[in-house]
């Protein structure tokens, strides 16, 4: 099955160009949700401004009793609760007969403007 994964990060949403799209090739729908997990974290990875936000986040919530191994588990907590995204389902007319070629015109088209591309190719 072929996804369109859109990437986020809930604190900016998507704005100022902080999101990822893909499409992703995979057996389940479970699959496209550990893509959208996986391009999530790499947004929120790539750019300080959300590290920093997270990292105060963290501050806000650490106590002085806490020991590293707890601090490293919060740390966890606050950067999985900003993972967001969405996934869209391609409608059954292109998920057949598709080659590598078909693959990457459509990675193409859905990188050069995603939305139309989403309203276009997808179920939602």
């Amino acid at each position: 099955m072929l996804y369109v994964i859109h990437a986020y990060e809930q604190i900016y949403g998507g704005l100022h160009g902080m999101e990822n799209w893909s499409l992703a090739e995979c057996s389940s729908i479970e699959e496209a949700n550990e893509w959208l997990l996986e391009n999530s974290m790499d947004v929120i990875t790539s750019y300080s401004s959300i590290i920093e936000d997270l990292e105060q986040t963290v501050e806000d919530y650490k106590t002085d009793d806490m020991s590293e191994e707890e601090i490293e588990e919060l740390r966890y907590d606050v950067y999985n609760e900003d993972i967001d995204g969405a996934i869209y389902e391609l409608k059954e007319e292109f998920q057949k007969d598709y080659t590598s070629k078909d693959l990457v015109e459509l990675e193409r088209e859905l990188c050069n403007n995603p939305e139309d591309f989403v309203e276009t190719y997808c179920i939602y």
